[in-house]
């Protein structure tokens, strides 16, 4: 790999330090803010950082949490 290509793939993964945290995601249990590098901004602003940067989402789209509701996963606290 020519030098400048070596220096410009060293520079992309010391970027990932401020956009990743520091653990990988727990399946059950966190015990830290994974966007902990995002903590000075606003929330909205924060997580479209962090899709900008990484292409994850944050949350689900609404139809996701619609669905999950027609079939009982989510519980309305409130009688209609």
């Amino acid at each position: 790999m020519p030098n400048n290509n070596k220096q410009f793939l060293k520079e992309q993964i010391a970027s990932l330090n401020s956009a990743l945290p520091i653990q990988a995601p727990l399946n059950d249990f966190v015990h830290f803010n994974p966007l902990m590098h995002y903590e000075s901004l606003p929330f909205d602003k924060a997580l479209r950082e962090v899709h900008k940067k990484t292409g994850a989402y944050c949350y689900l789209p609404a139809k996701e949490y619609r669905k999950a509701f027609r079939k009982g996963r989510i519980l309305s606290l409130i009688h209609i």
